[in-house]
């Protein structure tokens, strides 16, 4: 089954892509920062530890400092984790939807070399020569812009290489 799609909602489509792309990028350097701030607060941490190791006071109250530390590292770990995963599962999503959004653009050749028979043909008698034509790789997919593009070179081709390639039969 197919539908037809306007080439400007295809079009658009690629560039909602282009922009959840920007937007992952963003998620990762946010990764990255959350993963530093995660690094940072395990030092403070430890520092902590260290430090109240060799202090005197209420034991009450470094524990007290101690536990809300840890809450703080312990969030920061948490985030991370659920930023890295949803990373994870955002890049798969959007490499699926590109390569989707790649494929419904992409047409197979053989759309543009179906017209190559009657043009030979006509092209053939036109100049007064036996052409035989074969054709292989219509099952090649292209973007359909580019097969736009490529008809009236290759029918010049075509006509290029039946006039001046190709003898007459005498």
């Amino acid at each position: 089954e197919t539908v037809r799609v306007d080439i400007r909602r295809l079009d658009n489509a690629m560039r909602l892509v282009g922009e959840m792309a920007v937007s992952h990028k963003r998620s990762e350097r946010t990764l990255t920062a959350l993963k530093d701030l995660q690094r940072l607060a395990r030092k403070h941490v430890n520092q902590l530890q260290q430090w109240f190791q060799g202090q005197r006071g209420s034991d009450d109250w470094k524990h007290e400092m101690l536990q809300q530390s840890l809450l703080v590292l312990k969030g920061i770990e948490q985030a991370f984790k659920e930023n890295r995963d949803e990373l994870a599962i955002m890049n798969i999503a959007l490499n699926e939807l590109h390569e989707d959004v790649l494929t419904m653009r992409m047409l197979p050749l053989s759309i543009l070399f179906d017209t190559f028979p009657r043009a030979i043909r006509d092209m053939a008698r036109y100049f007064q020569k036996s052409v035989d034509l074969r054709i292989s790789g219509e099952g090649t997919m292209l973007d359909k812009k580019i097969i736009e593009y490529l008809n009236a070179p290759f029918i010049h081709i075509l006509r290029n290489c039946i006039d001046h390639g190709i003898e007459s039969p005498d």
